[in-house]
C-alpha cells in the first residue's frame, strides 16, 4: 500500500500534518534489509529498513482505477503490516525516459 500524505503544516506548532493521506493500492517490490546484507554507507539503511522500487509515475491502481501520483519524500509504504517512511529517492531514466523510482526507506513501526 502507497500511502500519499497531504503534507500541510500546523498553523500554532509548524509541525507536518500527517493525520490526512490516502492509501493506494500498487504494484512495487520491497526488499528489506537483514543482519546478512552488505555493508552500506553509514546511515543509509538499517537492519529492518528497505530499499523499495516502484513505478516512477504511478499511473493506476492494481485493480485498474487511474491514479496520477510521483512517488515523493515522507509518503510511505505498508508492507506485510510493517509501516516504511520514505527518506530518498533516485528516479532511474533510460535516455529521456524515467522508467523507475529506487526508495531508501526507514522502518517506522509495525502497524
Amino acid at each position: 500500500t502507497y500511502r500519499e500524505f497531504n503534507l500541510d503544516r500546523d498553523n500554532m506548532t509548524g509541525d507536518i500534518d500527517r493525520t490526512s493521506y490516502t492509501d493506494y493500492t500498487i504494484y512495487m517490490e520491497v526488499q528489506p534489509s537483514e543482519k546478512y546484507d552488505k555493508l552500506v554507507k553509514v546511515g543509509q539503511l538499517d537492519i529492518g529498513d528497505a530499499e523499495i522500487f516502484m513505478p516512477a509515475m504511478l499511473n493506476e491502481t492494481t485493480t485498474g482505477t487511474i491514479i496520477s501520483i510521483r512517488p515523493k519524500i515522507n509518503d510511505e509504504v505498508v508492507w506485510k503490516s510493517i509501516r516504511y517512511r520514505i527518506e530518498k529517492i533516485t528516479f532511474e531514466r533510460i535516455g529521456t525516459y524515467e522508467i523507475f523510482a529506487d526508495c531508501y526507506c526507514k522502518n517506522l513501526d509495525n502497524v
